[in-house]
């Protein structure tokens, strides 16, 4: 996922370079001199692909022209704010520069401060996080990199705390350094990965491998999730649908939809059914997987349990939202997963939802149950959460071999 080496990028600003200079009548030039011309040239506003921009706001028209945006996300139509509340969701850019600061905004941590947002910040192409920033104010300047050499730079903001936790947006990103300026920004990869879920997916609990601990923020990382490491196998952009607590019927707090509890079903179709008052809805054709992993269930669990009529319950509202899923998305196969948190001798007939479904006509649906938790092996997360171990196995051995047989990935 973050595999944006130096050279790579000049070659690409060369590139468009190339074009604009050759559709204006002027001699060609290799890939190699252009790339060095652009190492020599980082002052040429000529040599740029976009006019010279140092410092932009989320409310620009021109935003999108220079910022990636990651994610399930939505924009606050009175502030311009960006907010990317969904773990794994955030922006990146490309730049020449020495630092980056940014005008932040969060909902802080429902007035814990142990729940406040944790951003991790990528720089270039490094394997582990440059820094992690914790939103500790509603709005604030936070440094994303600072004393940096001046060139060209690719800069990958992400949040890794749950969405019940807290929200994050960006109103503001400024650019330090003698010329600096912000570069075209990453395209988007070929491959696309839709996750939905709840905490595991959010990945609560998992730096935790010895059963300590509380629900918070610095005991959680979604880039150390069975969805990350999926999509970072592949090289594949992921959007993530998620949230501790929630369920495809009933929540956490055992309260379904119409005891006001908040269902997987429901905040399909939003940007962020949560945080938004608007309750503004989802452009899907923005984002079109090629493959949905649905892991849902482990909330729902005592209820289904409860008795036969909250078994049927579950399993037809199963069938109906696979329904709706393969109608949004008809050519993605979906995956449906099980398991990791529980030693359960039942999957709560979710084999049988996917066999209903097949024999409903739906094509490319697969079951995946996850083993039982060895805890001599992985250890226990926060809560009896999955690890971030248990995360990798449950990634690495079950569901990248899948996706890898029914892609061909």
């Amino acid at each position: 996922m973050k595999n944006y080496v130096k050279t790579a990028l000049l070659i690409v600003v060369a590139f468009a370079c190339l074009v604009s200079c050759s559709n204006h009548g002027e001699e060609k030039m290799t890939d190699e001199s252009v790339t060095n011309e652009m190492e020599s040239k980082l002052t040429s506003e000529t040599e740029r692909p976009l006019p010279m921009v140092n410092e932009i706001s989320a409310s620009d028209a021109d935003f999108r022209k220079y910022i990636k945006i990651n994610g399930r996300t939505h924009s606050n139509r009175r502030s311009g704010t960006v907010y990317f509340n969904y773990v794994l969701s955030g922006f990146e850019f490309n730049f020449t520069g020495t630092g980056v600061r940014a005008e932040l905004v969060s909902g802080l941590g429902n007035g814990t401060e142990e729940k406040n947002c944790i951003l991790s910040i990528y720089v270039d192409d490094m394997e582990t996080p440059y820094a992690a920033i914790t939103l500790n104010k509603t709005k604030a300047e936070y440094i994303l990199a600072e004393n940096l050499k001046n060139e060209v730079h690719h800069i990958w903001v992400v949040k890794r705390t749950d969405i019940s936790y807290s929200s994050a947006g960006v109103n503001k990103i400024i650019l330090s350094g003698d010329n600096a300026s912000f570069l075209a920004p990453p395209a988007g990869k070929d491959r696309k990965i839709l996750f939905m879920g709840d905490s595991i997916t959010s990945g609560v609990g998992n730096l935790i491998s010895d059963g300590s601990g509380n629900y918070a923020s610095e005991n959680d990382d979604a880039t150390k999730t069975y969805a990350y490491f999926t999509a970072s196998a592949f090289e594949a952009d992921l959007h993530v649908i998620s949230r501790g607590g929630l369920g495809l019927v009933w929540n956490s707090s055992r309260k379904a939809p119409e005891d006001g509890g908040i269902s997987l079903p429901m905040i399909f179709d939003y940007c962020n059914y949560y945080d938004d008052s608007g309750k503004t809805k989802w452009d899907h054709s923005s984002f079109v997987p090629d493959i949905v992993i649905i892991n849902i269930g482990t909330n729902d669990k005592t209820s289904v349990l409860e008795s036969d009529k909250n078994r049927q319950r579950w399993f037809d509202t199963y069938v109906e939202f696979l329904h709706k899923v393969k109608e949004t998305y008809p050519d993605a196969p979906i995956i449906c997963c099980y398991g990791s948190m529980f030693d359960d001798k039942t999957d709560l007939d979710l084999q049988k939802v996917v066999e209903t479904a097949l024999n409903d006509g739906l094509s490319d649906i697969y079951y995946l149950r996850f083993p039982k938790n060895d805890l001599r092996k992985f250890g226990r997360g926060v809560g009896n959460h999955p690890t971030v171990a248990k995360h990798k196995s449950d990634a690495e051995e079950y569901l990248i071999p899948m996706v890898r047989g029914i892609l061909g990935w």
